[in-house]
């Protein structure tokens, strides 16, 4: 096994909006790398657009893949703050694997807000690239600290997420198998993303990465 740290610090953070992301961006949004003492974080500040969900993306810059057999897990550390409950449509995080053949895997989940006043349920990308639920429903995020331990399994032709750990509490998931895009993207490589993604009511909420790693076997 393989453990890559501190993919949070890493330079060469980006922002990305667009067709492929959403198609309203927020009508303002920051990516911050911040000094937290010794320690590296990220800030994803985002403003939505009063009528229209809006979406954006914060991703790593291209971290190689190492040598595998198809187990994948990300461990991520981040707090929200109290906008999030108000402004929030979805939460989005995970892994996108590119292989040697150059298909690009969706390993991108997503917390989907808009399903309940009090519950977020957890949507994987499916065999047609549309969000698909899960049986994953749990409160939204309080703000303050939260962990999460996602585990997948991968082929060169599609990924799945086989169960996700939030905040010490395991929910086994299972599927369904995300195919692979040809996109173009660099061989070989994973970057992380985080798309805080804003509803109609147009407010601001804060997204802080204290750390992200990965563990590939």
């Amino acid at each position: 096994m393989q453990t890559i740290t501190n993919v949070q610090a890493l330079p060469g953070w980006s922002t990305v909006t667009g067709p492929s992301i959403g198609p309203v961006p927020p009508s303002k949004f920051a990516l911050t790398q911040q000094q937290r003492g010794l320690a590296t974080s990220i800030l994803i500040a985002v403003t939505g657009v009063p009528g229209a969900y809006a979406d954006l993306m914060a991703r790593s810059p291209d971290v190689p893949l190492p040598a595998n057999t198809g187990s994948l897990k990300m461990l991520t550390t981040f707090a929200v703050d109290a906008g999030s409950l108000l402004y929030t449509q979805a939460a989005e995080i995970g892994t996108k694997v590119t292989g040697p053949n150059g298909l690009t895997l969706n390993g991108q989940t997503q917390w989907n807000y808009s399903t309940d006043p009090k519950l977020m349920v957890l949507d994987v990308t499916g065999p047609t690239f549309d969000w698909v639920p899960t049986a994953v429903k749990i409160p939204k995020f309080a703000p303050g600290l939260h962990t999460e331990l996602r585990t997948y399994a991968f082929t060169p032709e599609g990924i799945l997420l086989a169960s996700i750990e939030v905040d010490g509490i395991l929910y086994p998931v299972d599927g369904p198998v995300a195919p692979g895009q040809a996109l173009g993207w660099g061989k070989n490589a994973m970057i992380a993303g985080f798309q805080p993604d804003t509803n109609p009511k147009g407010g601001a909420w804060n997204w802080e990465v204290f750390d992200v790693r990965w563990l590939v076997s």
